[in-house]
């Protein structure tokens, strides 16, 4: 028996008072007895280290009755560990199911959170900047099958803002290489599926994948095209995550969402609309500033968010609005819809 991670406390004077950092910050005060504060603080430590429950029944014993008393309480508020590490201890996967289980308040294993992971498959628009990174790192959570979309090639510019190509890779495709580098690391299957993704082909691409928990990749669909592509995919049931080089958001469920989150971008952000029309102007324009430290930020928001859609470790925060980066200070904030 071992307190969970993020779990932490202290005595002041008669009180003991217990701190919890997730899911949500809570702090408990329980009042001791006279005199029994030194057994209390006793009693933490020892739960702290970890302790066999034989073991603990034996120093309980030997303890004041509010001793139990505090042991049932952290029991009640579950914020004991519920995994077992001998499991695990050989596992790539050993310290997220450790976030897991700080996370888990209900009856389950943490250990079924990870299962689910190892259950699901991604469907990821792009081997670019923001998908080769973000499949990186959903491979990284154990996402079971990852398939991913792109026909284009790697080219020289292409290196410094897409995961795991090299300069021996030029003129290769980018879904194909970077199935191969992520397959090797033995975390996930990456699926190369090398189309150019229509309204007319997207479910017929995405019936290659078997069944699909979520799909994601692109930011928040403005042009013809991509939004029937998004529609599309959300028809079949598929929840999208738009996700871009700067942001995070919305996580779509349905396509009637599309229309309601374009009017609150339009009102929300003022530049919005204009930021479309000209980048619309430039047509054969082909600069297009991207920075790999901003492009990661916002892939890592992502992936969290992707696994927190697929295991439910806890609640997903793009639902209702979305995270977006700062092109000056790059700092994270988060803007909510209604």
């Amino acid at each position: 028996m071992i307190l969970k991670y993020e779990i932490y406390f202290e005595t002041k004077g008669n009180d003991l008072r217990i701190y919890q950092l997730v899911p949500e910050r809570r702090s408990w005060r329980l009042h001791l007895p006279e005199g029994d504060e030194p057994a209390a603080r006793e009693l933490m430590r020892v739960l702290a280290r970890g302790i066999e429950d034989a073991a603990l029944s034996e120093v309980l014993s030997k303890m004041p009755p509010s001793c139990g008393e505090i042991t049932d309480f952290l029991k009640s508020k579950k914020l004991f560990s519920a995994m077992d590490h001998t499991d695990f201890a050989k596992s790539p996967f050993l310290r997220q199911i450790e976030v897991f289980d700080s996370w888990n308040r209900g009856n389950g294993s943490p250990e079924a959170f990870q299962e689910s992971l190892a259950d699901a498959t991604v469907f990821v628009i792009g081997a670019g900047g923001v998908g080769s990174n973000l499949c990186d790192l959903l491979a990284s959570c154990g996402c079971g099958q990852i398939c991913v979309v792109d026909f284009d090639i790697i080219e020289l510019h292409n290196l410094a803002r897409q995961r795991l190509y090299t300069r021996a890779d030029l003129g290769l495709l980018k879904s194909e290489v970077l199935a191969k580098r992520l397959s090797e690391r033995g975390l996930s299957t990456l699926i190369p599926l090398v189309e150019r993704l229509t309204p007319r082909n997207v479910q017929e691409v995405i019936a290659k994948c078997g069944h699909v928990d979520i799909a994601t990749g692109w930011p928040f669909p403005r042009s013809p095209d991509t939004v029937a592509i998004i529609e599309k995919i959300l028809d079949l049931g598929i929840p999208y995550l738009c996700v871009g080089e700067h942001d995070c958001g919305p996580l779509l469920r349905s396509k009637n969402e599309i229309p309601e989150f374009r009017k609150w971008f339009s009102e929300r952000f003022k530049l919005n609309d204009i930021w479309f029309h000209v980048r619309n102007l430039r047509g054969g324009d082909m600069r297009h500033p991207s920075y790999a430290p901003v492009i990661q930020i916002a892939c890592a928001i992502a992936a969290d968010e992707v696994v927190r859609v697929i295991n439910n470790y806890g609640p997903t925060r793009s639902s209702a609005g979305v995270y977006s980066i700062d092109p000056l200070t790059s700092e994270v904030r988060i803007f909510r819809k209604g």
